[in-house]
Parts: C-alpha cells; sequence; structure tokens
C-alpha cells in the first residue's frame, strides 16, 4: 500500500492519525506500506516518519508536489516504487487536490486501486453556514469530486463528514466511514479524583475563530458573573495576531485573573493539564471527530460543546453535555452548575474514561485498511 501522508505526533489531528494508523499497519502480516511524504506542504516534522522507517515493512519517501517540473518527476519515480515495492492500493492522505490529483494519475497508469482520504469537509465551512458561504473554488471542487467518486473510494474519518458533504452537494456514494481517532493510554499521567482537580476550566484546540476561541471568552465572561473565583486555562496553536486578539479580550473583559492563555504544549504536559481539570468547554463550530474532546474524555474530563453533527453523532454519551450551537449562556449555565456539583463532575469523569477507551488504533487501522482494499 502506498500513502500519501505526513505522519507526526506534534502536529494536527490528520498528521497524528496518520502516525498512528501506520504504526498499527505494522502488525498486519504481510503487509508493506510505502509513506510519500509531499515536503511542500510542511505538514509535520522528519522526526516521526523517522521513527516509522525504523520498521521493515516500512518505507518512508520524500517528494516535492510544487511546481510541474517537480510534480511530473515525482509520478515517475513513485511510478517505479510501486512496480518494484509490489504495491496493490494507493491513498491519497487528505482531500487536498494535488495530492488527490497525484493519487488518480498513480492509480490511472498502473491500474491500482485508489481511495482518498477525508479528515474534514471543504473549506472548514462552520455548521452555522449554508452553501453560500462555499467559495467559487469549493464548489468547482464540489462537483469536481462527486466526479472522482466514481472512480475512486472516499475513506471518512468520522460518519459526520459524510453529513456534511451532502450539506454541501458532495452526494459521495462509494464510501467508507471509520470511527474517529483514538488516544494513547498507556502514556497518560495518573487519574486525578475531583478534590485533586485544581483547574476548574480548560480550553483544548487548535486556537481559531472556526474553534469557537472568541465564543469562549464571552462564555468565561458569563461564567465570572456566577462565579467569580474560577481559573481557567487556554492551550492550542495559534497565530501571533490570533493570540494577541485573545489576550486584548481577557484583558477587556477583566479576566486576567481568572484565565491563563498558555499557547501550544504537546505530549504528556497537556494530558497532565487536562487530568488537572474539572471540565472542558469546547465551543467549536467546525469538527469532523473533534480528538481533542476523546483526550480530555480519556482523562476522566467530562466536556461542554457545541452540538454540531461532529460531537452528537461521535459523542453519544452523558461525559459530553451538548448545548444549542452558540448559545454562550446555555454553556456557561452548564459548566457553572457542573462547577457546583463535584459529585455529578466524579460520575461523569469515570463515564469519560470508560467511553474513551472504546476507540483504539489498532480498531481504526484494520477499518481503514478493509476499507482502502474491499472495494
Amino acid at each position: 500500500m502506498l500513502i500519501v501522508a505526513w505522519p507526526c505526533v506534534h502536529s494536527g489531528g490528520a498528521e497524528r492519525w496518520w502516525y498512528y494508523v501506520i504504526r498499527e499497519l505494522v502488525s498486519v502480516k504481510g503487509l508493506k506500506v510505502v509513506v510519500v511524504i509531499p515536503t511542500n506542504l510542511r505538514r509535520g516534522c522528519f522526526i516521526c516518519p523517522a521513527n516509522l522507517g525504523r520498521y521493515n515493512n516500512i518505507i518512508v519517501k520524500y517528494v516535492a508536489l510544487n511546481g510541474l517540473y517537480n510534480f511530473a518527476r515525482t509520478i515517475l519515480e513513485l511510478l517505479s516504487v510501486i512496480k518494484r515495492s509490489e504495491v496493490d492500493y494507493v491513498v491519497s492522505g487528505y482531500q487536498t487536490p494535488s495530492i488527490v490529483l497525484l493519487s488518480l494519475v498513480l492509480s490511472a497508469f498502473t491500474g491500482r486501486k485508489c481511495s482518498v482520504m477525508f479528515h474534514n469537509s471543504f473549506g472548514w465551512l462552520p455548521f452555522i453556514n449554508n452553501i453560500g458561504s462555499l467559495s467559487t473554488v469549493n464548489k468547482l471542487l464540489v462537483k469536481l469530486y462527486n466526479i472522482i467518486n466514481k472512480i475512486c473510494r472516499f475513506i471518512y474519518v468520522s460518519p459526520a463528514i459524510k453529513y456534511e458533504h451532502e450539506r454541501i452537494g458532495l452526494n459521495a456514494r462509494n464510501i467508507n466511514s471509520l470511527m474517529g481517532a483514538a488516544v494513547e493510554f498507556t502514556d497518560l499521567p495518573p487519574y486525578r479524583d475531583i478534590h485533586e482537580r485544581d483547574i476548574d476550566i480548560i480550553h483544548l484546540a487548535s486556537i481559531s475563530k472556526f474553534k469557537g476561541i472568541y465564543d469562549l471568552i464571552e462564555i468565561l465572561h458569563i461564567i465570572r458573573d456566577y462565579k467569580h473565583d474560577f481559573n481557567a486555562v487556554i492551550i492550542g496553536r495559534t497565530s501571533k495576531e490570533v493570540e494577541n486578539e485573545i489576550k486584548t479580550l481577557i484583558e477587556k473583559y477583566k479576566l486576567k485573573d481568572n484565565v491563563r492563555f498558555l499557547g501550544f504544549v504537546d505530549g504528556y504536559v497537556k494530558f497532565d493539564l487536562l487530568s488537572r481539570s474539572k471540565v472542558m468547554i469546547y465551543p467549536s463550530y467546525s469538527d469532523t471527530f473533534a480528538i481533542s474532546v476523546l483526550e480530555s474524555l480519556s482523562v476522566g474530563t467530562p466536556v461542554i460543546a457545541y452540538s454540531i453533527p461532529a460531537i452528537s453523532m461521535n459523542y453519544r454519551t452523558n461525559a459530553v453535555i451538548k448545548v444549542r450551537t452558540g448559545d454562550w449562556n446555555a454553556m456557561a449555565k452548564a459548566a457553572v452548575e457542573l462547577l457546583n456539583d463535584p459529585e455529578k463532575i466524579s460520575t461523569l469523569s469515570h463515564e469519560a474514561i470508560k467511553f474513551a477507551k472504546r476507540y483504539s488504533w489498532h480498531k481504526i487501522a484494520i477499518q481503514f485498511l478493509k476499507g482502502a482494499i474491499e472495494q
């Protein structure tokens, strides 16, 4: 199998997903994986692919897709790789047009079956927007991908993507939906009882408007009217511009004594902060699975989230409290009620861990493999 993606545990959700799934594919008897990394996309580090390259049945290749010359040279190189490595299936690791085109060309020239992996919907269209909000380019892509689906299977990271695609007119039929993502339980900090948790509220996401960062500040502002002494932390990667805007809003609403903006943290530090928190607030408008929510549940921290399809379809558990999308007051009220009820937090905490343990990278990897080859 040849997969065009960039596996990396230090980058976005899609890159983390690929790292753990490819690692689990190592255990599949007789399977060889060629990982093709498009360096022009800069989707992760080079250490993670090197770690995977240590396995005997994984080959890591670095290519460039920018410019016609590089694209053509990459095609010729990979055609040779497919022949030498006895590749039977080609997988586009993202719905990125250049990667999909590469995969389609390789499939057409070699007669190999092809799949396209979708980790998000076109244009990151927020759930509250309508189809008219799609750019002209994305409208054209929707039409093009409807045609591509007739010759190439689409693999969705979660069932929510099918719903999102149909909403914008992408009515794919040759599809396979996976169960989402998972968490490495062996690397988690020890479980903390509710009385050991010193952070009231945490927010973990890629900090942006679509992930609800501006809603979050408004919600925290409302919470302070009911609970003056709460403390909260915000963690996640963002641009310097957005970070400065958030810090300005924190000053404006006089939340400086209540809120700490920590920026990007990784690995054990991230899970340590989550395990010290009583509740996570997650007012995201745009997701397909929301791995941040699962990471929070895995350490026993219940979540309050907007009821967008990615949340309502994937997180059918009381440990994720769902409120109407965009309703700041409802989310603030739910947070205050939960913080004032330690016994309920404790109950939801244990339910959260039980729910999170349903997900495993091995199960997802096998799901992916079957979805790619059983066409």
